[in-house]
Formats: C-alpha cells, sequence, structure tokens
C-alpha cells in the first residue's frame, strides 16, 4: 500500500511547546504535520513518503469553518519519523531549505545499489528537477557555486553472520540524533542488507 496522509498521532508535550511558542513561518516552508504520516521506515526508504509532508499549493479555505491540517516546519529526513530526528527548515538557509525539501522525493531505482554505481542508483534526475522547480517557484536565484557548497557522504558495509541487529539500530538513532542535532545535515538514507549481506546508507550535508 502506498503511503498516505492520516489522522494526527497524539501530541507529546514537546510539540505542543513548539507550537505554543513559535511564530507563524512563511508558507514555503510550512508542512504538513509529521504526526500525519507514517511511522514505517521502508515507506520512507523505497517510497519517499517524507515528500507527503510537502504542501507545494498551500492555500488558506475561503469558509473559515474548515480547520486546516496541523503543519509544522519540522521535516522528515530519514527513515525515522521521531521527535528528534527531524529537521527544522527555519534553522536553515533558502538554499539548503529548497535541497532539503527536494531530497524528501529521495528513493534507489534499482534493487542491487548497495553495490552499484551511487550516481546510477537513485533518483537524481526527479530530485533536482523538482529542486529547479521549487527554485524557480520561490523566486530563488543560485548564488556562485563556492556559495551554495553540499556533500554527499556514502557509506558501504557488509554485516558479519553473528552482527547484533537490534544494537546496530539503537546505535544508527542515536548517532542520527547527534547529526540533526549538530546542524547541517539535510538527508540521511539507508537500504536493506542484500543476499549476501551489503549495504548502502548515504548522507547530504550543508555547510554550516
Amino acid at each position: 500500500m502506498s503511503p498516505s496522509i492520516t489522522s494526527p498521532r497524539p501530541s507529546t508535550p514537546e510539540t505542543q511547546h513548539q507550537r505554543l511558542n513559535s511564530s507563524p513561518p512563511p508558507t514555503n516552508i510550512l508542512l504538513n504535520h509529521h504526526t500525519l504520516l507514517t511511522t514505517n521506515p521502508e515507506a520512507f526508504k523505497f517510497q519517499a513518503a517524507a515528500s507527503l509532508q510537502l504542501r507545494l499549493n498551500p492555500t488558506i479555505p475561503n469558509d473559515s469553518s474548515l480547520i486546516p491540517p496541523p503543519s509544522d516546519t519540522n521535516l522528515i529526513i530519514s527513515p525515522y519519523n521521531t521527535p528528534h530526528h527531524l529537521l527544522d527548515l527555519q534553522t536553515l538557509n533558502p538554499a539548503s531549505q529548497l535541497l532539503a525539501k527536494a531530497l524528501t522525493l529521495f528513493h534507489p531505482i534499482r534493487l542491487d545499489y548497495a553495490t552499484a554505481p551511487y550516481t546510477e542508483s537513485f533518483n537524481w534526475d526527479s530530485v533536482f528537477g523538482f529542486l529547479r522547480k521549487q527554485a524557480k517557484s520561490e523566486g530563488y536565484t543560485w548564488g556562485k557555486r563556492h556559495e551554495n557548497l553540499f556533500y554527499v557522504v556514502v557509506f558501504r558495509s557488509t554485516l558479519t553472520a553473528d552482527a547484533d541487529g537490534e544494537k546496530l539500530h539503537v546505535l544508527d538513532e542515536m548517532s542520527l540524533r547527534e547529526a540533526v542535532a549538530g546542524g547541517g545535515l539535510l538527508k540521511y538514507w539507508f537500504g536493506n542488507v542484500d543476499g549476501e549481506r551489503r549495504g548502502l546508507a548515504t548522507c547530504e550535508f550543508s555547510t554550516l
């Protein structure tokens, strides 16, 4: 089943505090609240579920009795749809905001992504096509190359037969939480290991 927008999950004291203490954000970074989306990591890995947060044509209902869906500026940038793993778009410059939103479309386009050439394994054409379209829509003009530097990190690994998957998962979540808190991370993606226990993970960073 394809991922879709659902009813919001109950808010936590943390999210309630964020809503009470934040000013209205610009509409270009207004997102569907992350609690409206699934928490299934597979949907974010292979079906670009995070793109469902994007409000490509945000409008104000003409009928004042209609309540708009919950919104936020915290973007899902990994297979983890949990508060500590979200990226607040308000902390980014316009170029990084645009790229972070475009990377919600990121997903593999071939089954052997763990070993295939990196640039041929993902839907980069779709990501950059969307990026160009959104930049034009928001009136953003890219500066000189040195003003918009982004970095890609690729991790390739082979798990041993006795690797503790549960511990690795916990360490992965903790590492991502630190990376988000440290700033600069725009996307973190990892796939599933293949029949020979080979895997791939990747990150996209901006300069701080």
